[in-house]
């Protein structure tokens, strides 16, 4: 609880003798405020609806705590809750910060300082993508300070702006030449299936949902309704925290049919996650296939694709189902993406022109 005390200034008891004015000081963050009541009985008065207010949470002033302090509560109380991937992106952000910044209270950390850290970072080689990644995890660290009094408010994040790229997608083209060169995959091995097998079924099943890569990998074989062609997706399982019942197209099943264990799993893959992303760009070598950047693809160009050929073939709505955004305006996104990658998507009306005498209309 933030100390709240009386005082009198010795200034003002050599200017004015036994009737000097009685003061109430506080702290905010490290730093000491005060304020001129006048009697000591009206002091008194304001020292206790100040720590009334500390006591019900509704104080203006700040909570003194230091940056290790407030960081030590943030990763056990609210980091610790995030998915594991969060969890260590979050932790690697605030080192990044901690080790820039080296800030003693969470009152250091202010817009001013946070311009210099991501200076910083942009000098060490890292993308503007990836600095705002680490000012939103700096932000959500200080916005959950301000909520505890912590600090007065949360400063403005100096977001740096990105350059506007059109994102790369797995063409039908490109993907039949993934499919076809599956076979130069060499893990997963003594599943009772080939690799080429479960690469197949691996990248048809993200083909034709839209699923991120590490989604399929936690399906069980009781997940799956192979008649009706659903598969039932946990919620500790996906981003949007919910349990979902998702359509899959027939020949989603019948891969997965083929590379059917006795083990538990769907898609079994027994090495690191990884790996998974060694392979395939192991399989896109092997194919001859790359971005137009030189890169090899990643796995939510597969997703990207799946958006890309099914904007126009589907409703907004069945796109959203499918896809399983939360918020109707990611999906939007996607279809609007879509209409920029996919010039099948652009058909524009073009009048019949009357011919001009003497030449073509």
């Amino acid at each position: 609880m933030t100390r709240v005390w009386l005082f009198q200034s010795s200034r003002d008891k050599a200017a004015i003798g036994t009737k000097a004015p009685w003061y109430v000081g506080w702290y905010q963050g490290r730093t000491k405020r005060s304020k001129k009541i006048g009697g000591k009985t009206e002091a008194r008065a304001y020292q206790a609806r100040l720590e009334a207010a500390v006591n019900a949470d509704e104080f203006s002033g700040a909570v003194m705590r230091t940056w290790q302090e407030a960081r030590d509560e943030y990763e056990t109380e609210i980091l610790a809750t995030r998915r594991h991937g969060t969890q260590v992106q979050g932790r690697i952000a605030l080192d990044h910060a901690q080790r820039i910044l080296d800030p003693r209270d969470v009152s250091d950390i202010t817009r001013q300082s946070l311009t210099r850290y991501a200076a910083e970072r942009i000098k060490a080689g890292v993308s503007k993508a990836t600095v705002n990644k680490e000012l939103r995890t700096v932000r959500a660290f200080l916005r959950e300070a301000a909520r505890r009094r912590y600090i007065a408010r949360a400063p403005e994040i100096p977001f740096l702006k990105e350059s506007t790229k059109i994102p790369s997608y797995v063409s039908p083209e490109v993907f039949s030449r993934l499919y076809a060169a599956c076979d130069a995959a060499t893990e997963p091995h003594e599943q009772g299936f080939t690799a080429g097998d479960w690469w197949r079924a691996y990248l048809v099943f993200l083909y034709l949902t839209g699923w991120r890569a590490w989604e399929p990998l936690s399906l069980t074989k009781e997940d799956i309704d192979w008649q009706k062609c659903h598969a039932f997706l946990k919620a500790e399982h996906n981003k949007g925290d919910r349990d979902e019942v998702v359509p899959l197209h027939p020949l989603v099943i019948d891969h997965l049919e083929k590379i059917k264990s006795f083990g538990h799993a769907v898609l079994p893959w027994p090495l690191p996650r990884r790996k998974l992303w060694d392979v395939f760009h192991a399989i896109q070598e092997a194919a001859g296939v790359k971005q137009a950047n030189g890169k090899p693809y990643g796995f939510h160009d597969l997703r990207r694709g799946f958006a890309t050929m099914n904007a126009d073939r589907m409703s907004a709505d069945a796109l959203q189902v499918i896809m399983r955004h939360r918020d109707y305006g990611t999906t939007r996104r996607y279809i609007n993406l879509a209409r920029q990658l996919n010039p099948a998507a652009n058909n524009i009306f073009v009048p019949e022109l009357p011919k001009r005498e003497g030449g073509a209309g």
